[in-house]
């Protein structure tokens, strides 16, 4: 009987040592996943500054085009009343025109590289999302195993008991 006891009691040892190490496990686990989640949300911040700052700048070329637009509509006007500045004012004009293609292309690059950060952003959302669900079942899984050596443990005191018993 002492030895069934002792036996048992190792059992109970290694199980909880087991139990032990699996927690320790968890909460190292927990706590990466934590790093990992403010290391996201931090690189996230500076995605959404970086976006928040081409958004400006995209702000500002518009407001550039803007201004240049009127000013080749100005131009043009001034073309019709003055023609004896006719030649000067065309080659105004073609200069205009080809700052405004430029503004453009600068205008769609901007634009190319803020639907690139939101997808950016967007994969980063899921990946914090993807870490959320995935600590919520390591979690999930060690209460479970936690219950689980629980009811051994009661299973093996109760047979204990019982031995003691007899």
């Amino acid at each position: 009987a002492l030895h069934a006891l002792s036996e048992e009691t190792e059992s109970q040892r290694a199980a909880k040592k087991i139990l032990e190490s699996e927690k320790k496990e968890l909460r190292n686990d927990k706590k990466m996943l934590e790093s990992e989640k403010k290391d996201l949300e931090s690189e996230k911040k500076q995605l959404v500054w970086k976006v928040e700052s081409l958004e400006d700048k995209v702000a500002d070329v518009k407001v550039q085009l803007t201004a240049l637009e009127q000013q080749l509509e100005e131009r043009r006007k001034l073309l019709l009343e003055r023609e004896s500045e006719k030649e000067e004012a065309r080659m105004q004009v073609v200069r205009l025109q080809a700052e405004r293609v430029m503004q453009e292309s600068k205008l769609q690059e901007s634009k190319a590289k803020l639907d690139d950060k939101d997808e950016l952003i967007k994969a980063k959302d899921a990946q914090i999302k993807d870490a959320i669900k995935a600590v919520q079942q390591v979690q999930d899984v060690s209460l479970e195993r936690s219950k689980e050596v629980t009811k051994e443990r009661e299973a093996l005191l109760h047979d204990l008991q019982g031995s003691k018993d007899d």
